[in-house]
C-alpha cells in the first residue's frame, strides 16, 4: 500500500498545503452568505392525489414468489391532469415514517404523470405507499396503502445435543432459519433412526436469537483506483447495479447485476480527470436513472444520461469550482427537478447546479460552506419541509449545518465539533424519534461520529465511537432486519468494513469487521440477490477491485424435550435425530445424530368394565388397554391378558394395538372385584391394572302400554304391551290385560330379544263413551319381579247422517198415498246405539207407513221408506156468527119481493126463478146454524221424520213436503 491514500490523492492534499493561506482567506471571514435563486412570484399550488399499483408481469399483483420483480408504479394527478414534475417516494409502510430503510426509492415523475420503482423484496407480508414530495406549484400526495404478499421459505439448519443418563435424556434441537430475522416456530422430532425413525418424543421451540453477519467478499475487477460507487437500477430489470468511480482511470465503471449476488464485467465511460465521487437520478424525468461525476482534477462535474438497457451517452461537462470532490442531489428549489450539489474544496464553497428537467442543468451557483468542504447531506433538519445541507469541513474538523428557507435561500451555517479529518456523512433517523441525525467517519481520528438531531435543525453533541485505521465512507442501512438503522464504514487501511448495529435509542454497538480487498474507500448498500437483506459493495482503492458482501441474516430457537429414552430389552447405542417440519417461512430440516442408550419399556396397563352395574345373565365387557404397546419396531400384538375376579380366573384376552377383552355372562350376583394383568415379556415389562368394583343385580322387566282412542259401539279393542327384560332369557310368566279391572285376558309374547310384543283382544261393545283404564300385569317369576302398566282407552261417540233423498216434494190426490226415502249411515262402523224415528207433521186422518222402523247399532247404511196414506177432501162445518145469520136473513127478505114479479118471458121466470131460490137457501143459512160446506182447496203439509240414537244425545230430523188436492 503506497502512503497516498485516496482521500489525499482524491483531494490533492499538496495542493491543498501549498494553499493554505488561500483557503484562510475562504474561512470565517468570508462565512457563507446568503443566496437565492428562482421568481419570486407568489405561486399557489395545486392539490394533488396519488395512486399506486403493484404489478408483476404487467399485471396488478397482491401475492407473488419469492424473487419476482414487482414494479410500484405511482400516478400522480391534479385533478384530471397528470402532474409531470417532481418526485414520487415509495414508503415501506412497517416504519414510523419513509426514511432510511423504509424508504425503497425515489423516482421522477415522467410526462404521462407516472413514476416507477422495480425491486424484489423479501419473503413475508408487505405493505408500500407512494408518496408525491410535492413542489412549489404542487401540493404533496401520497396514496393509498398497497399490499403484497412474497411468498416461499427460508432454509433452516437443526442440530441436536443431549445431557443425561440412560433412561432419562434431555435433547435441546437447535434450529437456525437463515434469511430472515423472524424466528423458525413449531415443534421439533425426536427419533431413533435405530429403531426405523420411531418418535421418542416432540418440542416446541422457544424463543429465537437473530444474527447477522455477511459472507465471505467476492471481488471484481475495476478501473484504476476506484474511489466512490452508487448503487441504483441502470437497466430497469429490478436487480441494483453499481456504478463506480475510477479515479486514475479517469472513468466511471458499470457493473450491471444478475439478480443472484453476482455482477456482470465493468463497462466503462469516460469522464472528467479524476473522478472523485457519483451520484444517480433521474435528471431528465424519463424513467431512466443517469449519473453525475464530481471530477476533482479538471474541476468539472460531468452528467451522463442513462439510455434504459444500462448504457450512459456520453458525458456533458458542466464547470465546477476549485477541486469538486463530491457530488449528489436534491430538489433545492422546490421546482420538482434534480439539481445537483457539489463540494468544491478547494474554494470553501458548494456548487449548486440548478436542473432543468431536460437533463441538462444551469452554470453552479456557489454557496460558502467553511473549510475544506468534503462531503454533503441533503436533508430536512428542521422539518419545515425545506431541503438543508450539512458539509464536513475536513481542515476545521466540523460539520456545518445550513438551513434552508425555501425557494433556494439559506441560512449562514451553524457548525458542530467532530473528530480530526471528517470525510463522509450520511443522514439518517438513528433513533427512530422522527428527527434527522447525522453520522460522520473522521478519517484522520480512526472514530465515528454520531449527532442526533433536536428537531430544529440544532445537533446534540457528537457521540463517538471507534472505528478501523482511516475510516473513509459510511452506508447507512438496515442490516439485521429490527427496524433499527445500522452503519457500514469502510475502514480504509484495515482493509475491511465494520458494521455497527444501531440500537433503538440512537446509539450503537461496537463495530464488527469484515474483510475486504486492498483499501475499501467507497462503501454501498444494495440487495443484490433479492432476498430482503442489505448486501454491501466496496471499492478497493489499492486492489483495482470491488467487493460485493452478501448479508445474512439468522434466527435460532432451540425446543428441548426431558425424559427421552430409546426402548430396548438388551442396553445398546440407538442412534437419535431431531426433525423439523418447517413453517409457513421455514423449510424443514434434520440434525445430526447422537448416540443414546436403549431400556426395557415400562407398561401401564388400564382396565374398564362395560356396563359399571349389570343384570344378572347380562354380558359384561372387561377391556384392557396396554401404553405403550408398540415402542419402535417392538409391539405386544397377540400377547394374552388376564382377568381375575378377585383370585378367581375369569378369562384372558388377546391383545391387539394395545387392547384386550373378555365378554362375560357368568359374573356373579352382588360386587365383584375385577383386575387384568399383563404378564410382559423380554421388551415390554409386566404390568397389573387396579381393582375395578362391578355390581350384578337382579334382572327385571318392565311393561309398557299405548293409549287408544275408538268409537263407542266397537266390539273389541286389540290391547298391545311391550316387554321390556334386562336378562338374558326373556320372562315366562304371562302377561294380563284387563280394561277397568274387568275380566282378565292372557296375552301371548312374541318376539327374540327385549323388548317382546304381547297382544290381546278384548270385547268393550258393551262400555259406555268415555275414558277407560287398560292395565296389563305380570306376576313375578324366576329372577324376574313383577310388572305392570297402564294406559287409557278413550271411547268416543261417533256422530251418524240421516237426510231426505229423492223427491222431496210430492203432490197427490186426496185418498191416494205418497212415498218418501230417507238415507240413514253410521259416521264409524256402528251406530251410537240403536235408530229409532218418529214422524211428525200429519193431518187428522192421514196415516204412515215406517221401514223399518227401527235400525240396529251394527246394521249399517240403511234406506227408510216413509209411506203417507192422505183422505179425500169434503165439506167442512162451519158455524157461523149470529150476526152473520141474521144478515143472510133480511138479505132474503130483501129479494123475495122480487121472486113474486111476474115476467113475460119463461126464461126471464126461469132466471128469476133461481135467482129467488138462491135467496131462499141463502136466508135458510142465515137462519140455521152449524150446516157443511163443500171446498176444492188443497193441503199443503211438511212432514218431519227424526231419528234417534240411542248413544248420542242429539237427534237428526229430514223434513219432506206433501201436497193434498
Amino acid at each position: 500500500m503506497t502512503s497516498c491514500s485516496p482521500l489525499l490523492a482524491c483531494f490533492r492534499f499538496m495542493a491543498l498545503r501549498l494553499n493554505l493561506r488561500r483557503i484562510a482567506t475562504y474561512s470565517v471571514v468570508a462565512a457563507l452568505g446568503v443566496l437565492s435563486w428562482g421568481s419570486s412570484n407568489a405561486v399557489t399550488p395545486t392539490a394533488t392525489a396519488t395512486t399506486l399499483a403493484a404489478r408483476a408481469g404487467g399485471s396488478v399483483v397482491s401475492s407473488v414468489v419469492s424473487g419476482t420483480v414487482v414494479t410500484l408504479s405511482a400516478t400522480v394527478l391534479a385533478g384530471s391532469t397528470p402532474v409531470t414534475t417532481g418526485q414520487v417516494k415509495f414508503c415501506d409502510t412497517a416504519g414510523i415514517s419513509c426514511v432510511d430503510s423504509y424508504l425503497l426509492g425515489t423516482a421522477q415523475l415522467t410526462s404521462t404523470g407516472t413514476a416507477s420503482l422495480r425491486l424484489r423484496t423479501g419473503i413475508g407480508a408487505h405493505t408500500y405507499k407512494a408518496v408525491f414530495t410535492g413542489t412549489a406549484a404542487s401540493i404533496t400526495s401520497a396514496s393509498p396503502v398497497v399490499a403484497v404478499q412474497v411468498t416461499g421459505t427460508h432454509s433452516t439448519v437443526t442440530t441436536l445435543t443431549q445431557t443425561g443418563v440412560a433412561g432419562n435424556y434431555t435433547l435441546a434441537a437447535t434450529v437456525a432459519g437463515t434469511g430472515s430475522s423472524v424466528a423458525p416456530t413449531g415443534s421439533v422430532s425426536l427419533v431413533d433412526t435405530t429403531n426405523n425413525n420411531a418418535l421418542l418424543g416432540t418440542g416446541v421451540l422457544g424463543s429465537a436469537t437473530s444474527a447477522q453477519t455477511f459472507a465471505s467478499h467476492v471481488t471484481y475487477a475495476t478501473g484504476d483506483s476506484p474511489i466512490a460507487s452508487v448503487t441504483a437500477d441502470f437497466n430497469n430489470d429490478g436487480f441494483p447495479d453499481i456504478a463506480m468511480a475510477n479515479y486514475r482511470g479517469s472513468s466511471v465503471g458499470v457493473f450491471l447485476g444478475n439478480g443472484d449476488g453476482t455482477i456482470g464485467v465493468q463497462v466503462t465511460y469516460g469522464t472528467g480527470a479524476s473522478p472523485s465521487y457519483v451520484a444517480a437520478g433521474d435528471f431528465n424525468a424519463d424513467g431512466i436513472v443517469d449519473l453525475a461525476v464530481a471530477n476533482s482534477v479538471s474541476n468539472t462535474v460531468s452528467v451522463l444520461l442513462g439510455k434504459g438497457d444500462g448504457t450512459f451517452f456520453t458525458q456533458v461537462t458542466y464547470a465546477a469550482g476549485n477541486s469538486p470532490v463530491f457530488v449528489t442531489t436534491a430538489d433545492l428549489d422546490s421546482d420538482g427537478v434534480l439539481d445537483l450539489v457539489v463540494s468544491n474544496s478547494l474554494d470553501n464553497s458548494v456548487g449548486v447546479f440548478l436542473g432543468k428537467g431536460d437533463g441538462t442543468f444551469n452554470t453552479q451557483v456557489v454557496v460558502p460552506s467553511g473549510l475544506t468542504p468534503l462531503s454533503i447531506a441533503v436533508a430536512d433538519f428542521n422539518a419545515d419541509g425545506i431541503p438543508d445541507l450539512a458539509v464536513t469541513n475536513y481542515i476545521a474538523n466540523r460539520v456545518g449545518v445550513v438551513i434552508g428557507k425555501g425557494g433556494g435561500v439559506f441560512n449562514s451555517p451553524v457548525s458542530y465539533s467532530v473528530g480530526t479529518g471528517p470525510t463522509p456523512l450520511v443522514a439518517g433517523d438513528f433513533n427512530r424519534d422522527g428527527i434527522v441525525d447525522l453520522a460522520v467517519t473522521n478519517y484522520t481520528a480512526n472514530t465515528l461520529s454520531v449527532l442526533t438531531g433536536k428537531g430544529d435543525g440544532t445537533f446534540n453533541a457528537q457521540v463517538v465511537y471507534a472505528t478501523g485505521t482511516s475510516p473513509y465512507a459510511i452506508a447507512p442501512a438496515d442490516y439485521n432486519g429490527d427496524g433499527i438503522l445500522d452503519l457500514a464504514v469502510a475502514n480504509y487501511v484495515s482493509d475491511n468494513v465494520g458494521v455497527f448495529v444501531g440500537r433503538a435509542d440512537g446509539t450503537f454497538a461496537a463495530q464488527v469487521t469484515y474483510a475486504t480487498g486492498s483499501g475499501p474507500s467507497p462503501v454501498s448498500t444494495a440487495d443484490f440477490n433479492g432476498d430482503g437483506i442489505a448486501d454491501l459493495v466496496t471499492g478497493n482503492y489499492h486492489g483495482n477491485n470491488l467487493s460485493v458482501l452478501l448479508g445474512q441474516l439468522s434466527s435460532t430457537a432451540t425446543a428441548t424435550a426431558t425424559g427421552i429414552s430409546p426402548v430396548g430389552a438388551v442396553t445398546s447405542a440407538h442412534l437419535v435425530k431431531a426433525t423439523y417440519t418447517g413453517d409457513s417461512l421455514y423449510t424443514g430440516s434434520s440434525s445430526n445424530t447422537v448416540s443414546l442408550t436403549s431400556q426395557p419399556i415400562v407398561t401401564v396397563l388400564t382396565l374398564s368394565v362395560t356396563p359399571a352395574i349389570s343384570a344378572y345373565g347380562q354380558q359384561v365387557v372387561l377391556s384392557a388397554v396396554l401404553n405403550p404397546s408398540v415402542a419402535q419396531t417392538l409391539s405386544t400384538n397377540g400377547e394374552v391378558v388376564s382377568f381375575f375376579n378377585g383370585s378367581q380366573a375369569l378369562g384372558t384376552g388377546v391383545l391387539t394395538n394395545g387392547s384386550a377383552t373378555l365378554n362375560l355372562t357368568t359374573l356373579p350376583v352382588g360386587v365383584s372385584a375385577i383386575t387384568a394383568r399383563y404378564a410382559g415379556n423380554s421388551n415390554f415389562l409386566a404390568s397389573t391394572t387396579a381393582s375395578v368394583p362391578h355390581t350384578v343385580s337382579q334382572p327385571g322387566a318392565s311393561l309398557s302400554l299405548a293409549a287408544q282412542t275408538l268409537p263407542v259401539g266397537t266390539a273389541s279393542a286389540t290391547l298391545a304391551a311391550q316387554l321390556t327384560y334386562t336378562g338374558t332369557v326373556a320372562p315366562t310368566a304371562p302377561v294380563s290385560f284387563t280394561v277397568d279391572n274387568g275380566a282378565a285376558v292372557t296375552a301371548v309374547c312374541t318376539g327374540v330379544a327385549s323388548p317382546l310384543t304381547c297382544t290381546a283382544s278384548y270385547a268393550i261393545n258393551s262400555l259406555l263413551a268415555g275414558a277407560h283404564t287398560i292395565t296389563a300385569s305380570q306376576p313375578a317369576a324366576g329372577a324376574y319381579a313383577a310388572a305392570s302398566a297402564t294406559a287409557a282407552l278413550t271411547l268416543t261417540v261417533s256422530d251418524f247422517a240421516f237426510n231426505a233423498t229423492g223427491n222431496t216434494v210430492q203432490t197427490v190426490t186426496g185418498g191416494s198415498a205418497a212415498t218418501f226415502t230417507f238415507a240413514l249411515s253410521p259416521g264409524s262402523p256402528v251406530y251410537p246405539g240403536g235408530v229409532s224415528f218418529a214422524v211428525a207433521g200429519l193431518d187428522a186422518g192421514m196415516s204412515y207407513t215406517l221401514t223399518p222402523t227401527s235400525v240396529a247399532t251394527t246394521a249399517g247404511p240403511q234406506t227408510v221408506s216413509l209411506t203417507v196414506q192422505t183422505v179425500k177432501l169434503t165439506s167442512q162445518a162451519d158455524t157461523s156468527p149470529a150476526w152473520s145469520r141474521r144478515s143472510g136473513l133480511a138479505l132474503a127478505v130483501l129479494f123475495l119481493p122480487f121472486c113474486l114479479v111476474h115476467r113475460r118471458r119463461v126464461n126471464a121466470r126461469l132466471l128469476m126463478l133461481l135467482g129467488c131460490g138462491f135467496l131462499f137457501m141463502t136466508a135458510m143459512t142465515g137462519c140455521g146454524s152449524n150446516t157443511v160446506v163443500t171446498t176444492t182447496t188443497p193441503v199443503n203439509r211438511t212432514i218431519t221424520v227424526t231419528a234417534t240414537a240411542a248413544g248420542y244425545a242429539t237427534p237428526h230430523s229430514a223434513s219432506v213436503t206433501l201436497k193434498v188436492q
